[in-house]
């Protein structure tokens, strides 16, 4: 049950000590009927919540509008730790919509994480979060596999329920994680970029696929420079520097700023894109760019190839670098990898690597065989 009369003023008796709570104080005070001595209201605002199933009343403030503040913020649990107002568990629905408003929407990905929050209460229903249990999570395995989602994805859903659950001090380790494969490194070779790029310059021009022109440039530079789609699209005109010959990302995937070198490809591009004053480098957006990759897929034949994905630009940039012989930390600064784990990934894609050992082992190779070849004696 929620508290009745949460937020009060005291009014004290000095004589006998009698006190009483009254949520809608007017002075003056009405004398003591005990002892009959002048009773005064208390100067702060107070809160009754509920610690420990035990109730708990706080002086907060003169203003009754910090009080009411203070209650908004303990019912949504920013002071969970300290105080706990006493309810009936709230509807998964609920749980998602306080989460969102006092965690999410603070994060970079807060409305992708509330629309998987809301596939949830599609999949196993909108019941009160104290009552999910394993049933529901073979209802969810079902849902997510009929959607054909895989396991990664299926994760990241879990993982929503897990934070849910967590919050409010449920258990929540029932819920299954499945093994996540790295899948396959798509890497574009030299002449496949050219395929692209090509096809997209004489690609169609039509009302519905203007923003095709776009993508000859877009392109380039995400191979050149390594950068996340959205991170591109995203990038201000301001934060290009000719004169260092740099473009600095601000805002990322792991919230660490990092400055890119240009190629002359890439300050060609970009001088010409900002040579107008324009407020934003490609007129395009990260939906458009997916349907055009999705176009140049159709015409090479790579429908069916999962891993030929714009992705596929940023790997191509991480593992030319490697091949060309580029340390792997200074990698991994350039491409902002949260972990060096992350870029060693493509290390094995850099075969120049291997050479000296498989020199080495051609030249034991050689070795043993002049030493097996049998001697001819003369007669």
């Amino acid at each position: 049950m929620a508290v009745k009369n949460p937020i009060f003023k005291i009014l004290r008796c000095p004589g006998c000590g009698k006190q009483n709570r009254h949520i809608d104080p007017l002075p003056p005070a009405t004398p003591c009927p005990r002892c009959a001595a002048d009773r005064l209201f208390s100067t702060d605002w107070y809160i009754k919540v509920i610690v420990n199933n035990k109730p708990h009343i706080q002086a907060v403030s003169r203003q009754k509008q910090h009080a009411e503040s203070a209650l908004k913020k303990a019912e949504a649990e920013i002071f969970y730790d300290d105080y706990q107002i006493n309810q009936e568990w709230p509807l998964l629905s609920e749980a998602i919509t306080a989460l969102y408003k006092i965690r999410w929407k603070k994060k970079k990905d807060g409305e992708g994480t509330r629309r998987r929050a809301e596939l949830l209460t599609e999949a196993i229903g909108d019941v009160p979060i104290n009552t999910i249990g394993k049933r529901h999570m073979q209802v969810l395995a079902v849902v997510l596999g009929n959607r054909g989602t895989g396991d990664s994805t299926a994760n990241r859903y879990r993982s929503v329920l897990r934070s849910i659950l967590k919050h409010y001090d449920l258990p929540y380790r029932f819920i299954p994680w499945d093994p996540e494969t790295e899948g396959r490194i798509c890497v574009l070779t030299d002449q496949e970029e050219k395929q692209i790029i090509t096809l997209f310059q004489n690609g169609p021009r039509d009302r519905r696929r203007e923003f095709y022109a776009e993508m000859p440039d877009f392109i380039s530079c995400l191979i050149d420079t390594g950068a996340r789609p959205n991170e591109l699209l995203k990038l201000p005109p301001g934060d290009i520097n000719f004169d260092t010959n740099m473009l600095t990302i601000w805002i990322n995937k792991t919230d660490k700023p990092r400055s890119i070198p240009m190629t002359p490809r890439t300050k060609r591009i970009l001088k010409k894109r900002t040579a107008d004053n324009r407020k934003i480098l490609f007129d395009l957006d990260i939906y458009q760019a997916d349907n055009a990759w999705d176009w140049v897929r159709k015409q090479m034949g790579r429908e069916e190839d999962e891993d030929f994905v714009l992705y596929a630009c940023r790997h191509t940039s991480v593992t030319r670098q490697l091949i060309a012989g580029a340390d792997a930390v200074k990698v991994k600064e350039w491409h902002g990898h949260k972990s060096l784990s992350t870029t060693m990934r493509y290390t094995h894609l850099a075969p120049h690597d291997l050479t000296p050992t498989l020199k080495l082992l051609e030249k034991r190779r050689l070795s043993t065989n002049r030493q097996r070849k049998p001697k001819v004696t003369k007669k």
